[in-house]
C-alpha cells in the first residue's frame, strides 16, 4: 500500500515540475521582453528629451531672431516713410524750381534789355570792358546748358559790379575826340557823377557833356584840381577836398 502511494506521488510530481518549468520560461521571456521594451522606451525617451531640448533651444533662438527682425523691419518702415516724405518734398522743390526757371528766363532777358539801355544812356566810361561783359552775360542767359541759378548769379555779379562803379573813382587811358581831334588821354571817373579827361602833357583838361554827348575842354583854372583828383585816384596823393565842376557848365 505504501509503495503504491509513493509511486502515485512520484507520478503526480513529474507533470507539475514540467508545467512549472514551462511557466517559468514564459514568465522569464515576458520579463525579458518587458525589460527590453522598457530599455528601448527609455532610450527613445532619452533621445526625445535631447531632441526636445534642442528644439526648445532652437525655438527660443527663432523667437529671438523674430523679435530682432521685427525691430529691423520697423526701423526700415520708419526709414522708408521718412524717405518717402523727403522724396515728396524734393519732388515739390523740383516742380517749384522748374516753375521758377520758366518764369526766370523772361525776367533775365528783360533785365538784360534794360541794362543795355542803361549802359547806352550812361556816361561813357570803360565802354569796351562793359560791352564785353554785357555780351558774355547775354550768352550765359541764352545758354541752355547753364542752370537758372547760374544765369541768375551771373546777372547779380554784373549788377554788383555796375553798382560798385557808382561808389568808386578810377583813372584809365582811352582815346577820345577832343577839339575834333583823336586824342589819347587820362580819364578820371568820379562814381557815375561825371568823367573828366587830361592830356598827357597835362596842359588840357576836359569834361564829358552828357547832354551833347561830346567832350568839352575846361578852362585852365580846373587843371590843378583835376590833376589833384587824378593823383588821389591813383593813390599818389593823400585824400583831400578838391573843387571839380559838376553839374551844368557854362563854358565861355
Amino acid at each position: 500500500m505504501i509503495i503504491r502511494i509513493f509511486l502515485f506521488f512520484l507520478l503526480s510530481m513529474f507533470p507539475l515540475t514540467a508545467i512549472g518549468g514551462e511557466l517559468a520560461g514564459q514568465v522569464e521571456s515576458r520579463v525579458k521582453t518587458s525589460v527590453n521594451v522598457r530599455q528601448k522606451t527609455q532610450k527613445e525617451d532619452d533621445k526625445w528629451a535631447v531632441e526636445k531640448a534642442a528644439l526648445v533651444q532652437k525655438y527660443k533662438g527663432l523667437l529671438f531672431d523674430k523679435e530682432e527682425l521685427m525691430q529691423i523691419n520697423n526701423s526700415f518702415k520708419e526709414q522708408i516713410a521718412s524717405r518717402e516724405i523727403s522724396i515728396s518734398i524734393l519732388e515739390k522743390n523740383i516742380q517749384e524750381a522748374e516753375r521758377i526757371s520758366q518764369e526766370l528766363l523772361p525776367f533775365l532777358r528783360s533785365t538784360l534789355d534794360r541794362l543795355r539801355i542803361f549802359i547806352k544812356n550812361d556816361i561813357p566810361f570803360n565802354a569796351v570792358e562793359r560791352g564785353v561783359r554785357l555780351n558774355e552775360l547775354a550768352k550765359s542767359i541764352e545758354n541752355p546748358k547753364k542752370s537758372a541759378s547760374e544765369k541768375f548769379r551771373k546777372l547779380m555779379d554784373f549788377l554788383t559790379l555796375e553798382l560798385e562803379y557808382g561808389r568808386s573813382i578810377d583813372v584809365y587811358e582811352e582815346r577820345i575826340k577832343l577839339n575834333d581831334q583823336d586824342t589819347l588821354v587820362n580819364i578820371l571817373r568820379i562814381g557815375r557823377l561825371s568823367i573828366f579827361c587830361r592830356t598827357f602833357d597835362m596842359k588840357t583838361v576836359g569834361v564829358f557833356d552828357p547832354a551833347k554827348e561830346i567832350w568839352s575842354v575846361l578852362p585852365g583854372k580846373y587843371r590843378i584840381e583835376i590833376n589833384k583828383a587824378i593823383e588821389i585816384a591813383q593813390k599818389r596823393r593823400t585824400i583831400e577836398l578838391v573843387a571839380l565842376p559838376f553839374g551844368r557848365l557854362v563854358i565861355p
